[in-house]
């Protein structure tokens, strides 16, 4: 497990600053479990990015509640928005390698 952690992210929804650090354990529990239902499975991209939105979801009910709802952040966040809120949530650097993954999949390579 790694022990490298990050301490804040910042990113931009609807043109406010949302500062994100690691998940307090309650939401990380329930953070972790909705993202186990992709880590190290072979879903479809649609699956993939639906539990993301709900990880993401699940990390703005502690850093901006406002926007702790699926149909309001796909407004708002882009992929690499979505893989930084991952990675303030767990407070571990996920790095080029899902990136390099998920292109190597799509041009059916691994």
């Amino acid at each position: 497990m790694p022990t490298n952690v990050e301490d804040t992210i910042i990113i931009n929804i609807d043109n406010i600053e949302v500062e994100m650090s690691p998940l307090k354990i309650k939401r990380l529990r329930k953070f972790m479990k909705e993202f186990d239902k992709i880590n190290g499975k072979d879903i479809d991209d649609d699956t993939q990015i639906d539990v993301l939105m709900k990880c993401c979801v699940i990390a703005m009910d502690q850093y901006a509640p406002a926007y702790a709802d699926q149909e309001k952040l796909e407004d708002f966040l882009d992929i690499s928005d979505v893989y930084r809120v991952v990675e303030a949530a767990t407070g571990i650097r996920l790095g080029d390698s899902v990136g390099n993954q998920k292109a190597a999949a799509s041009h059916g390579t691994s």
